[in-house]
């Protein structure tokens, strides 16, 4: 079922537009907790938990003009998508690089971790974790030194 038609299906009432606030709230709460792992796999679990529950989300205005309503139904599955696919490359780089620092892993490792992190959503399953190799060009890579 696409994505704009499963809203006119849902068995839930409830507004897309009411899951920004918790979500806020659930994701927020995962920056008291003690280390990089668990803050990244509680916000794996809020975004799992969100995204089932915007499954049942229905849209009450019938409008075929220009739904508010509708486009943000379908803005809140894609913020979702793209919040799981953060979470989940930031899981799998076991490194500090650039802006992402772990306190469990606090070094850069470019000879395991040089590569990029592709993230494949492959509509319900789970999303498929792939690796890119980096290009070299001109400018090789280097720690950040300030």
């Amino acid at each position: 079922m696409s994505r704009l038609s499963r809203y006119g299906h849902a068995t839930v009432s409830s507004d897309p537009g009411n899951f920004f606030h918790p979500s806020g709230r659930g994701l927020r709460a995962a920056r008291s907790l003690p280390d990089a792992k668990t803050r990244e796999d509680h916000a794996q679990q809020v975004i799992r938990r969100l995204k089932e529950e915007a499954a049942g989300a229905c849209i009450d205005d019938r409008g075929t003009v220009f739904n508010q309503d509708v486009l943000g139904a379908i803005e809140l599955g894609y913020m979702l998508d793209c919040a799981e696919a953060i979470v989940l490359g930031a899981l799998e780089r076991r490194e500090s690089r650039g802006a992402q620092f772990r306190l469990d892993y606090p070094e850069r490792n470019d000879d395991e971790w040089l590569k990029h992190i592709t993230i494949s959503m492959n509509g319900g399953d789970a999303p498929r974790v792939d690796y890119a190799p980096v290009t070299m060009t001109q400018w090789e890579p280097q720690e950040r030194t300030y």
